[in-house]
C-alpha cells in the first residue's frame, strides 16, 4: 500500500469514532460492519465491530478487497 494511501486509511478509520454505524453490516455476520477504502487497484476492506457499552470501535481485520470472504475463525 502506498504511503499516502496508508495515511488516508488511518484518517478514514479515525472518522468511524464519530459515526461508527454509517457502514453496512457484513455478509458474514450481522454483528460486524465493513468499510471499503481506496481506489482500484488498492481497495481495502476494513472489518470492525461497535462496542456500544464501552463506546469503542474495534478493528478486527484489514484486507485487500479482491480477496475472498473471510471466515469467522480468522478473527480469533
Amino acid at each position: 500500500m502506498p504511503r499516502a494511501q496508508r495515511h488516508g486509511l488511518r484518517q478514514c478509520l479515525l472518522t468511524l469514532q464519530a459515526n461508527p454505524g454509517r457502514c453496512q453490516t457484513t455478509p458474514e455476520s450481522e454483528d460486524l460492519r465493513h468499510m471499503l477504502y481506496g481506489n482500484k487497484p488498492y481497495i481495502y476492506r476494513v472489518i470492525y465491530r461497535i462496542m456500544e457499552k464501552r463506546k469503542l470501535v474495534e478493528f478486527l481485520h484489514i484486507r485487500h478487497g479482491a480477496r475472498q470472504k473471510f471466515e469467522m475463525d480468522e478473527l480469533s
